[in-house]
Parts: structure tokens; C-alpha cells; sequence
């Protein structure tokens, strides 16, 4: 099995909770990126005429993400991840951070600093 970091971080895989890294997967040197498009979607009135724009955010389509290999894992961000499922991509061999509470392994001062696990996002027919 193969894992490929299509980010740009160093990532630091840790099986408990604590400062020693069980595995370091350096940047592969191609980053997966997921365009965002931002477009305007009206307004809304919140109080007497004050009114606010609503922004809609959307992913384009990813790109530098390479089509599934067997064997092989890539470790992506959320939104690649996001938007290669919405373009209808198999999504078995993505990875990407896990960045809930109870994933998270956090310093001295309760800081977090790295998610300590990953997620599989599967594709829903």
C-alpha cells in the first residue's frame, strides 16, 4: 500500500494521544487543489432595512488529483475531497484530515495542532 500527500504539509500520523509521531509523510511536491468560486446569491433584509448580501461558496472541479490507482491512498484536503465528489469521482482511495474535537491532538495549552486521524469520504448513490 502506497499513501501519496497531495498537500503541501509535512503530515504527522499519531496512533495516541501525545508528541510522538508515528509516521511522517512529506509533501509529494503536486498539491490537489479545489477552486472556490464565490457567487452573489441576493440579499436579506435582518432588521428594518438593513439588509446583508449572501455570498454563495462553491467548489470547482479538483485539479492535480490523479485518477485512483489500486494500492494507493491520497491525502487531500476537505475541500479537494468535497468537490471530487460532487464531480462524480470514485472517492475509495481519498483521504483527508480529521479535524473533530475527539481527533485532535492539542499542546500544553490546549491548542490544537494536529488532527490524529484520517477520514475515507464514500461517495453516497
Amino acid at each position: 500500500m502506497a499513501i501519496v500527500n497531495l498537500t503541501p504539509y509535512t503530515i504527522r500520523i499519531f496512533q495516541q494521544q501525545g508528541w510522538k509521531s508515528d509516521m511522517i509523510l512529506r509533501p509529494s511536491g503536486v498539491v490537489a487543489r479545489a477552486p472556490t468560486i464565490y457567487s452573489n446569491d441576493g440579499r436579506v433584509d435582518v432588521a428594518l432595512g438593513v439588509f446583508v448580501e449572501v455570498v454563495r461558496k462553491t467548489l470547482g472541479r479538483p485539479t492535480d488529483l490523479p485518477e485512483p490507482r489500486p494500492g494507493t491512498y491520497y491525502i487531500v484536503s476537505a475541500d479537494v475531497a468535497k468537490a471530487a465528489t460532487e464531480a462524480g469521482r470514485d472517492m475509495s482511495d481519498l483521504l483527508f484530515p480529521d479535524d473533530s474535537a475527539t481527533g485532535n491532538v492539542v499542546d500544553e495549552m490546549g491548542r490544537t495542532v494536529m488532527g490524529a486521524g484520517y477520514w475515507r469520504l464514500l461517495r453516497v448513490a
